[in-house]
């Protein structure tokens, strides 16, 4: 039998029929609504977001899930592209009911209006003390953060830090993109580009300098030669050079760590 989608549904309706639809669906309180289809920059975003909290979390009360497992919040059933959860919880349950950190990637489509009856929705769980809207178009974020009956919102750009209190742990913006930074480079102007390839060179040095050399693919993916200039390449050896990184072709080829011992 088919679903009246004119007609208001109950919570419990709408989960006896969503659990026998192909397509994921949200509830609204009354209605199903389709999700948005996710792009590859949107999964790729979600996905290191969840491998960056899974790996701090690991061993910890707290845990991180997303983007398959419902949330429930105010008679309204949600999918986060990330949440943590500190309680313990059923390993059979099939909804999340106290959620204390909520992550969504956005596009910078949706209207200021859109984006805030989501969080209205989330802002509804007295669990929820952070809400982080990532655009998935560029490296930004907006945050809300509980204060007492209130919400300050902060915005953050690329050079950020995420902070992160409830559980500790402090996040380079950029590093949430790593796995996109460079094909959103197309997308922008001559300015954030240069911003982003600085930043995505400092984050190479500063892996060069733990094991003492880079490849030649993580240069080339850093430094494109499509989209760089031959300047900026000669610069980047000059300080892989200054900072004692050697540059080789493989992993295999590194320098062996027991050399100095």
């Amino acid at each position: 039998m088919g679903v009246d989608f004119s007609k208001p549904m109950t919570l419990f309706a709408f989960l006896a029929w969503e659990a026998r639809q192909e397509p994921r669906f949200e509830f609204d309180g009354q209605h199903p609504v389709a999700m948005a289809d996710v792009t590859d920059g949107h999964d790729a975003i979600g996905g290191t977001l969840r491998a960056l909290l899974h790996q701090y979390l690991r061993g910890k009360p707290c845990r991180v899930s997303g983007p398959t497992l419902k949330v429930e919040i105010a008679g309204r059933i949600l999918y986060p592209d990330a949440f943590i959860q500190c309680k313990p919880v059923d390993p059979a349950a099939e909804i999340i009911r106290e959620p204390v950190l909520v992550f969504d990637v956005v596009s910078s489509i949706p209207s200021p209006a859109e984006r805030m009856a989501r969080c209205r929705t989330y802002q509804a769980a007295d669990s929820v003390k952070r809400i982080v809207l990532l655009v998935r178009d560029r490296i930004a974020a907006t945050v809300f953060v509980r204060e007492g009956k209130f919400w300050a919102i902060s915005a953050l750009a690329d050079g950020s830090t995420l902070a992160l209190p409830e559980i500790g742990l402090e996040l380079e913006l950029a590093a949430i993109y790593d796995e996109v930074a460079l094909s959103l480079l197309d997308q922008m102007t001559e300015g954030p580009r240069t911003e982003i390839i600085e930043e995505a060179v400092k984050r190479m040095i500063a892996r060069g300098r733990e094991r003492g050399y880079v490849t030649y693919d993580e240069l080339n993916a850093v430094l494109p030669q499509d989209r760089v200039s031959s300047e900026q390449i000669e610069d980047t050896m000059t300080m892989l050079s200054e900072a004692g990184v050697n540059v080789v072709e493989s992993e295999e080829s590194g320098p062996d760590p027991r050399a100095d011992s």
